[in-house]
């Protein structure tokens, strides 16, 4: 009887689905223009952030490309920003056409230029490009011109008799080679779209959308009675919600079915597989954290129960199994708790310098100590603090820099010879905490800008702004050293930081 009852949900679930197909195909085969533009991102870069408005939406894959379906027509500003290269941005208006936006993205170390070269490309020759109301070029028989714009924010017009203009584009224009593109048909064209069938469109709409809503219900319907959901497994660990995501992998909770352990799951991205650099990144952090649980098991690090490739075949996605902290970051604790006092400060520094004298002393530097790679989590007796995300951590042993060539670590809390892209060591982790120490005792970093870049030419040539008056002038010595701008001035490592923490009593 239960087989014959999950027979018949299995039927009714195919049916549903058959249905909500059904209506999504009906839809868009009937507005033709449903989901917008197309948008193909290409850069010379791979993972480079890709934001539209202001919001992230992805990362380029290997290839330095991502595709942006169903956007919505409309105007759009695009950026695409990593770690050690400029933020480039293009506007591009959205019709029912696919465009391309390239993206070449160029280091810090570049000179910036008076004027961008903007490279206009169109379907027709004669058109003449207006910038601000202003003409400032034709194009040639390819349809392409190139243009010289200060930086800054400008309206792109097109215009050429005969043509119907295409929508105005806003440009913003900063230090980068840039493209706008642009489409113009005649205007004795016929437009894409016919009155003759508006009724029968409108009358089948409605049928998609109640078909729709029937699908919607019976899923839901579906869900109730069969009262339990197939479980998402990877490996022997049953996936549950997601935690969090960063640049190349995404870490769910999830329960170990071996030891009903709740585990947080890190799990690589799948477009980034094949990119063999960022694969043994990955895999380099579950090995050194877990070489540091083994050597050092009561340093306050995160701990690694496993990590390898899925069902341990070569081809497999990357994972690592690590502990699971229910708790925030240490941002997060500083918002929730405001102002901390001296001796929870010195508290949090001395936990996290411990944690530091287990890596320095197997030749590990961290290398993005900020706020949110150390944890505050609850414990018997209190808080517990514990430092994770070795993502882009270095062995000294290794090659120089991270494995793609990129500068690591966030802006506010980079060493000067980090935002150099210099070669680093336990110094410039040192110099990281020293900022964190300082933010803990004051609210607020020591460097900050609107401008990433502005905050890494800070931390290489601007002054530490005074503590507090009200800061202990031992405590305030201790983070004056951490933060001297030539490494050879700072504590060589962990120990000596510790040390001198201690001595304050």
């Amino acid at each position: 009887m239960k087989e014959k009852s999950l027979i018949i949900q299995d039927r009714f679930l195919q049916l549903v689905l058959l249905c909500f197909i059904f209506s999504c195909a009906s839809l868009f085969f009937s507005t033709g223009k449903l989901f917008g533009g197309v948008i193909k991102i290409e850069t010379s870069v791979a993972g480079c952030q890709i934001h539209l408005e202001g919001k992230k939406i992805g990362d380029t894959d290997a290839s330095g490309k991502l595709i942006l379906p169903d956007i919505p027509t409309g105007i759009y500003t695009i950026q695409a920003s990593k770690t050690g290269y400029k933020i480039a941005t293009e506007s591009v208006s959205i019709d029912d056409l696919v465009h391309t936006v390239r993206f070449r993205m160029a280091t810090t170390s570049n000179q910036d230029p008076a004027n961008s070269n903007v490279l206009i490309d169109g379907n027709i020759t004669g058109v003449t490009v207006f910038v601000d109301g202003r003409a400032r070029g034709i194009t040639g028989t390819d349809g392409r011109t190139s243009l010289y714009i200060p930086p800054g924010k400008h309206r792109i017009e097109f215009r050429l008799a005969g043509y119907r203009p295409p929508q105005i584009q806003e440009l913003i224009v900063d230090d980068l080679i840039q493209k706008i593109s642009f489409y113009m048909l005649p205007e004795t064209a016929k437009p894409t779209s016919s009155k003759e069938p508006i009724s029968s469109a409108m009358l089948f709409l409605l049928i998609t959308f109640i078909l729709a809503i029937i699908a919607i219900i019976g899923t839901m319907i579906y869900l109730v009675k069969s009262g339990n959901k197939k479980a998402l497994f990877y490996n022997r660990y049953m996936v549950h919600s997601i935690i969090g995501r960063g640049g190349m992998a995404t870490i769910y909770r999830a329960k170990d079915i071996k030891t009903n352990k709740i585990v947080a799951l890190k799990i690589m991205d799948p477009a980034l597989i094949r990119d063999r650099d960022l694969l043994k990144k990955f895999l380099r952090e579950g090995e050194s954290i877990q070489k540091l649980n083994t050597n050092f098991p009561q340093a306050p690090i995160v701990k690694v129960f496993e990590y390898g490739r899925e069902t341990g075949t070569t081809n497999g996605r990357p994972f690592i199994a690590m502990e699971y902290l229910p708790g925030m970051d240490l941002l997060q604790h500083l918002k929730k708790r405001g102002k901390l006092t001296i001796g929870e400060v010195k508290g949090i520094i001395q936990e996290v310098l411990r944690a530091l004298e287990a890596a320095h002393s197997q030749g590990i530097y961290h290398r993005d100590l900020s706020p949110d790679n150390i944890i505050i989590s609850d414990g018997r007796g209190g808080n517990l603090v514990k430092l994770i995300d070795f993502g882009v951590a270095r062995h000294e042993y290794t090659a120089v820099g991270t494995l793609d060539g990129s500068i690591t670590g966030k802006p506010p809390y980079m060493s000067p010879e980090q935002c150099r892209g210099q070669k680093v060591d336990a110094r410039s982790d040192i110099y990281s905490l020293g900022i964190i120490f300082y933010t803990l005792l004051t609210g607020t970093p020591p460097f900050f800008a609107t401008n990433p870049l502005e905050v890494m030419k800070k931390h290489e040539s601007d002054p530490v702004p005074p503590l507090p008056s009200s800061i202990p002038k031992d405590i305030s010595r201790l983070v004056y050293r951490m933060l001297e701008k030539n490494p050879a001035k700072r504590f060589p490592n962990a120990i000596g930081a510790m040390q001198a923490l201690q001595a304050i009593g």
